[in-house]
């Protein structure tokens, strides 16, 4: 192999050195916006989870009033069994 082939294969495999290391650099920052993604989104799942936890508490407490109630004569059937 001529020297002329020898600097033009190492020229080649250069580039094509190069060209991976940016598909690198690339993919590592997409994976870094992904992982952020997916940890905002986790956040805002756990809020909301939270929310709805204080919501069934809420609900249940009132469900148990209107059983007292009902029990003691001063609520009706359908007030217990309203989801409001």
């Amino acid at each position: 192999m001529l020297l002329a082939e020898k600097k033009k294969k190492v020229a080649d495999l250069a580039d094509e050195n190069a060209y991976w290391q940016n598909r690198l650099a690339d993919q590592k920052i997409e994976l870094a916006k992904s992982l952020r993604t997916l940890y905002y989104s986790l956040r805002q799942l756990e809020d909301t989870y939270s929310g709805l936890t204080a919501s069934l508490a809420t609900a249940e407490q009132g469900y148990k009033i209107t059983q007292v109630k009902f029990d003691i004569g001063m609520a009706t059937k359908s007030e217990v069994i309203s989801p409001n």
